[in-house]
């Protein structure tokens, strides 16, 4: 995933009370431990890491990559 898909992610994410709270709670412990320069974007790296990972687009992307396996085996027949 690249930096412009979870921006990207990020702004069509439908955002709740509960994960503003969650963010800004990573962001404050973050800089309760670094510095704020770095504890803002570790802050919201955590925040990727254990909330933005959807089953949904892991099971997407298993199907597009099950799909091309099976264009390549086809072609090759």
């Amino acid at each position: 995933m690249t930096i412009i898909d979870i921006k990207e992610k990020l702004l069509n994410k439908k955002w709740d009370i509960t994960d503003l709270i969650f963010l800004l709670l990573f962001i404050v412990l973050a800089c309760t431990f670094l510095t704020p320069i770095l504890g803002v974007p570790i802050g919201i790296i955590v925040y990727l890491l254990l909330f933005l990972d959807d089953e949904d687009d892991i099971t997407d992307e298993i199907e597009t990559m099950n799909q091309q396996i099976d264009k390549k085996r086809t072609e090759k027949n």
